[in-house]
């Protein structure tokens, strides 16, 4: 008995001790900051934004925080509201400080639990020493105009500027640029005004400005966030829709793209008055896309729209495409001047022709236009005779070209002999054929066995001069 309950003891034990590195694991607790700002050595303004920075750390509540008056952010009471570092952060980790997007000379190292008073210090004049130093741009603002266009307000305090930079992010930390402006008439402290109209729809952006002036940056302005809104309405409809380009089996199309809160464009076909088929989509912004599903003689006609999550907008204009069937030809040379062409063509909505001839497999061709969509002949009377020509020609519908032929091929003949009738000046002539007629015996007259005299009547003969004529 003893035994069974040292056994039973033993095994509790250790499950006891099993559990204890689960009991032992601590939660992680924020890192709390507060003190004070200072920025060229003064206070930081009231309403300054500072923010923590770092691996793992996450932005909400308590982080950013905004100074208040004497350049004090947060406090050391306990009820004090303190700027709250926390997420998923290694032990240990290096916090970095961002004061109006200028990274301050302190850092602190990230303690579970901990409670800090820091003070930061932000330096923002630039370097006097180099003569194409510039001042940077204060008291940037941003202001959403809408779910894809944004206001930015900033102080220029330059007055050497060749222009400003605007950068834009997602994250306050990754910035890119999204627009260029150029010098404010070298005049400092004025407001400038941007506005960038291709920000993305309900998101918090972060911008930032730079003056800069012979290839040298000046230091950034404050970080200016702003939350852009969701669409409230569906789209402006595309207006102006062209054809741009095509070949035998596309058709390139560009219109302009009246709406800044769209999600994309789709472009929509129709066949032959049948029902429409969407066939491709853009995202915003983009006005140019090629269909490449054509098939050639069939009858298309083309619109586009603009959409968002509240619906599409009206149609735009249509425009028309048929890519035309290629003409069949033939070609015979009934002459040595003349080469006649005829062909024949299928399909509807045929506005021309043009005619391609050549004698080095189309390296050099001649052109010949035809405007007449109903025209099925062509009679080509400038060629030289003993001579190969290879022809091939093209139906046109607008602008849309159609595939080549195929190539079809004549030798002329001979130019004629001389100056005269049959001699070699030229003239190729051929006389017609005599009329006989039998004058004896009389007809159906009875005649003995033996030799037979016929006599014959011969007319209309023509005598070829230097010959002669004989008849048998």
């Amino acid at each position: 008995m003893k035994k069974i309950l040292s056994t039973i003891l033993a095994a509790v034990c250790l499950s006891i001790l099993a559990a204890v590195p689960a009991l032992a694991q601590t939660p992680s607790f924020p890192h709390a900051f507060f003190g004070t700002v200072t920025i060229d050595g003064l206070p930081a303004p009231e309403g300054t934004d500072v923010e923590a920075r770092g691996a793992g750390v996450i932005t909400g509540t308590g982080n950013p925080l905004t100074t208040a008056a004497g350049g004090l952010y947060g406090g050391g009471e306990a009820l004090d509201t303190k700027l709250v570092v926390q997420g998923n952060i290694a032990p240990g980790a290096t916090i970095t400080f961002i004061v109006n997007g200028l990274v301050a000379n302190e850092t602190a190292t990230w303690t579970s639990g901990a409670v800090t008073e820091l003070n930061l210090i932000v330096n923002s004049a630039p370097n006097n020493n180099n003569n194409n130093d510039v001042a940077g741009p204060t008291n940037l603002r941003a202001t959403a105009l809408g779910a894809t266009a944004v206001e930015l307000t900033w102080r220029d305090r330059s007055n050497n500027e060749t222009g400003f930079r605007i950068e834009r992010s997602t994250d306050g930390i990754s910035f890119s640029p999204v627009g260029t402006m150029g010098p404010n008439d070298e005049v400092a402290n004025r407001d400038v005004t941007f506005i960038d109209g291709n920000a993305p729809k309900a998101v918090e952006l972060f911008y930032r400005v730079f003056a800069v002036t012979g290839g040298v940056d000046s230091v950034p302005s404050n970080v200016a966030r702003v939350t852009t809104t969701a669409a409230v309405a569906a789209p402006d409809a595309p207006s102006g829709l062209v054809i741009t380009a095509h070949t035998n089996t596309s058709v390139s199309l560009s219109w302009t793209d009246n709406s800044n809160d769209e999600d994309g464009h789709r472009i929509q076909r129709s066949t032959s008055g049948g029902p429409v088929a969407n066939v491709g989509t853009t995202g915003p912004g983009g006005a140019v896309f090629t269909d490449s599903t054509i098939v050639p003689g069939t009858d298309y006609v083309f619109q586009v729209l603009a959409f968002n999550a509240i619906g599409d907008s009206a149609p735009s204009n249509q425009v028309s495409a048929v890519v035309p069937l290629a003409p069949v030809l033939a070609a015979a040379a009934p002459s040595a001047g003349q080469v006649n062409l005829t062909w024949t063509q299928a399909g509807q909505g045929i506005t021309g022709f043009t005619i391609e001839r050549s004698r080095d497999a189309f390296l050099t061709v001649t052109t010949f236009d035809i405007a007449d969509g109903a025209a099925r002949a062509f009679s080509d009377t400038t060629v030289t005779g003993s001579a190969a020509f290879s022809y091939r020609m093209f139906a046109r519908s607008g602008v849309i070209v159609s595939a080549a032929s195929n190539t079809a091929s004549v030798t002329t003949p001979a130019a004629g002999g001389g100056g005269g009738i049959g001699g070699g000046g030229g003239v190729s002539f051929q006389p017609p054929a005599p009329t006989v007629a039998i004058t004896s015996p009389a007809a159906n007259a009875t005649v003995p066995p033996g030799n037979v005299t016929v006599s014959v009547s011969v007319t209309n003969i023509v005598l070829v001069p230097g010959g002669g004529a004989n008849v048998t």
